[in-house]
């Protein structure tokens, strides 16, 4: 929970030097904006406005009853604008975020109800796992590797196999004429703790290429590791 003044600094914080680490810690964890239900959600959404030229030239941010209110003066695609970020706080966390035109609007505006839960009797068949296929030139030496990474693993026949853990499921698919410096093939692992993961991966001596973790603006430590066959597995764990 955190003090009013807090919530405005963290809030500036966003604005003015495009901290996400800070304001993140100040999101409820289902804050809702617009689509987002989740506070890694927002971030991420932010984080890519960010990267896609969204720019802060100005704001004023005051406290107002329930909510936080920034007049917000920038641009987005090279269009100049001026919107009124609005942030609705619940037991001292910031729990909705809305984008009102006016300040009229800003003081008074409300959420939309999250929307309920789908009826499972009319919401179709249920999606209950994935499963991403990797290309590899050779499929007993992938699940060799895969299995110093401490995947289980067996194999289909000589152009097909399966390598998991803990829920995740690689297939590895024979692709004879796979160049790995051009392949784009990549997957992303949320883990409970990336910097662990990648000293036991770099001491399983599995081949391929490691990147160490880092802290990221989003609220994650992220490392990387780019297999004998090109395949990027990136992963990351949320920061304290």
């Amino acid at each position: 929970m955190a003090t009013p003044t807090e919530l405005e600094a963290a809030v500036q914080a966003l604005l003015v030097d495009q901290d996400l680490a800070t304001f993140r810690s100040v999101l409820h964890d289902r804050c809702q904006w617009d689509d987002c239900v989740d506070a890694d959600a927002v971030i991420r959404t932010m984080d890519s406005m960010l990267r896609h030229g969204a720019e802060v030239r100005s704001s004023t941010t005051t406290t107002v009853n329930d909510r936080i209110v920034s007049a917000v003066e920038g641009a987005l695609d090279g269009e100049l604008m001026t919107i009124f970020l609005v942030m609705l706080v619940e037991d001292g966390l910031i729990a909705h975020i809305i984008v009102a035109p006016d300040e009229a609007t800003a003081l008074t505006v409300q959420p939309h109800a999250t929307p309920a839960s789908p009826d499972p009797a009319q919401a179709g068949p249920r999606l209950n796992s994935l499963a991403a296929i990797l290309p590899c030139r050779d499929v007993a030496a992938a699940l060799a590797h895969y299995e110093l990474l401490g995947f289980s693993t067996h194999s289909y026949d000589d152009g097909y196999g399966y390598a998991d853990r803990d829920g995740v499921s690689f297939h590895l698919a024979k692709v004879p004429d796979l160049d790995p410096l051009t392949t784009t093939s990549a997957a992303y692992l949320f883990v409970d703790n990336a910097a662990a993961l990648h000293v036991a991966w770099r001491a399983s001596g599995a081949g391929g290429r490691f990147t160490e973790p880092e802290a990221t603006p989003y609220g994650l430590l992220e490392g990387a590791h780019i297999d004998p066959d090109g395949n990027l597995l990136r992963y990351g764990s949320r920061l304290a």
